[in-house]
């Protein structure tokens, strides 16, 4: 969870395809963690049941509230689920992904959400819990793996990558009609985009050195990295978004990237999930331009599947890392269900067994 007091949580989605071949069950399961030094202690405190879940994200309100949505497969219709509220909307066919916009505006909350038959949807929801869809496009012609906000301009850039291979870039200040920029260069689907955390910054100072898409001065905010199904993750940059910064700000992992996460301290490194190929912790050197695998894990032995770092609570002699937990990954494979928590030096220190987990 990403609200300050709350880190100690951690929240799985799962899906299974029901009996009947056509439905999907699924799940939200909260956990509580704490660490003891090398030993963690792991309890369930709540699990939920939904359709199959096919994302979620945490969005914090303050340092003690957070809300979470959930992509959920709801028969033909996808959902759009946002809790601790029961209240959804839906969109055409399965919603595959959602994110949360880190601007909190006095009209309330923006969510994008991603759907299976080429859409893209844009939602806000209000104090009193109530969700409105502000937009709803088709920018692409096959399912639309995933959707995300811009962390340096979160007010106005949504990111989407599909199985069209398209990555693409919209400003909603210039209308949904038409993308700011496409990349054509992914070689396979675009399957997760993370955009790297930037420090505090006022909005005064952020719109001052705003002029359209991407033009603004130099610094590591600038940096989106893509997974693709072509097994190669890249580095890209708001102010040349027409191509990778260069050859060398792409690696191969030997698998599709299905998920890909900036640490929550030190973004530089990145958690994937290299689905056939395993879990990898990969170092991006901004001055250098290049990609460094420094970390694998293969312990499950299915697909890697959902990945994010869990953060833990607060030190309170925060030093250099704030949060007790922020080198410790948290990961799930498919086939055989197993959630595991392990360090960046790929000790494993739990493992446990539920649905098809998919973090």
């Amino acid at each position: 969870c990403t609200s300050n007091n709350l880190t100690n949580l951690l929240a799985i989605g799962t899906y299974q395809l029901a009996p009947n071949g056509k439905d999907r069950d699924g799940s939200v399961i909260l956990y509580d963690i704490n660490r003891a030094n090398e030993n963690f202690s792991v309890k369930k405190i709540h699990t939920l049941s939904l359709p199959g879940v096919f994302d979620i994200k945490w969005r914090a309100v303050d340092d003690d509230k957070a809300i979470l949505g959930a992509a959920l497969d709801e028969n033909d219709n996808g959902n759009v689920k946002l809790r601790p509220t029961d209240k959804s909307h839906s969109l055409d066919g399965m919603c595959l992904s959602l994110d949360w916009s880190e601007y909190s505006g006095n009209d309330g909350l923006l969510t994008v959400c991603s759907g299976s038959q080429g859409n893209v949807s844009l939602f806000q929801t209000r104090e009193d819990a109530s969700v409105e869809q502000l937009e709803s496009w088709t920018p692409h012609t096959l399912e639309v793996w995933c959707a995300a906000f811009s962390k340096l301009y979160p007010r106005h850039v949504i990111f989407t990558g599909s199985d069209d291979c398209l990555f693409k870039a919209f400003d909603l200040r210039q209308g949904v009609a038409r993308a700011a920029a496409v990349s054509r260069l992914h070689q396979a689907g675009v399957c997760t985009i993370t955009s790297s955390p930037v420090s505090e910054v006022s909005d005064e100072k952020r719109d001052a050195s705003q002029n359209g898409l991407g033009q603004s001065s130099t610094g590591s905010p600038y940096l989106v990295f893509t997974g693709s199904y072509d097994e190669k993750l890249r580095a890209w940059d708001l102010r040349h978004f027409a191509q990778p910064l260069s050859v060398s700000q792409e690696v191969r992992t030997g698998g599709g990237n299905w998920r890909v996460r900036c640490h929550p301290v030190d973004p530089n490194y990145l958690l994937v999930a290299g689905m056939y190929s395993g879990f990898f912790v990969v170092k991006y050197d901004h001055a250098g331009g290049t990609f460094d695998i420094v970390e694998s894990y293969d312990a499950h032995g299915s697909i890697a599947y959902g990945a994010d770092w869990w953060r833990g609570p607060r030190r309170s002699d925060c030093t250099d890392s704030p949060y007790e937990g922020s080198s410790v990954a948290a990961t799930c494979s498919f086939y055989n269900n197993l959630f595991h928590l392990w360090s960046t030096d790929v000790v494993r220190m739990t493992a446990t067994k539920e649905g098809m987990a998919h973090h």
